[in-house]
């Protein structure tokens, strides 16, 4: 983490809280959070480092977005999930933000399995993600994915995936705090 650590660390836990809470009860992440969280970064990087704060601002977010974009486009993420891992990238560098994605995703597959489990659905959900893969290697052409949820299964195909990543924070937080690095 960069100069003002703390500050920073405090305010992108508590964002990634109130997105968590909302993403638990409605299933989606309000974009008031997402632009609180922007701004807030804005401020966090222009006070340690100056007008230059606002190009790592700048970079930080449109990095991350243009990295994960192409995963919301083919809905295997939300649009609200991307916009949350571009306020992480507003707050810490590049090299932060990619290690924190790198947990949370690891952390989302953690539960994703838990939850397939607790459902009985993981099997199923596998047959749909293979024949998913056989259809664009097939076909030679990029699709979006297409998630089963017109049956009776209802939500139990989604995971909030502000949880991972406020989880995920968790734990990136402590691996930064014991030196731990994934890279």
């Amino acid at each position: 983490m960069e100069k003002g650590g703390g500050r920073i660390g405090v305010f992108v836990g508590v964002i990634l809280i109130i997105a968590m809470y909302y993403d638990i009860r409605e299933y989606r992440i309000p974009n008031k959070c997402i632009l609180i969280g922007l701004i807030g970064g804005l401020v966090l990087q222009i006070v340690p480092n100056g007008m230059i704060g606002i190009v790592y601002w700048a970079i930080g977010w449109l990095c991350v977005g243009m990295l994960f974009f192409p995963f919301s486009y083919l809905r295997m993420f939300g649009a609200a999930d991307v916009k949350l891992f571009m306020v992480v990238g507003s707050c810490f560098s590049l090299r932060d933000t990619l290690e924190f994605a790198v947990v949370a995703l690891w952390v989302g597959a953690v539960l994703s399995i838990g939850k397939m489990l607790r459902h009985r659905i993981l099997f199923y959900q596998l047959r749909v993600l293979a024949s998913y893969f056989y259809i664009i290697f097939a076909n030679r052409k990029i699709m979006k994915y297409r998630m089963e949820t017109s049956d009776s299964r209802g939500k139990e195909n989604v995971l909030p995936f502000a949880v991972p990543m406020t989880i995920g924070y968790g734990i990136w937080l402590v691996m930064k705090k014991y030196g731990i690095t994934i890279w």
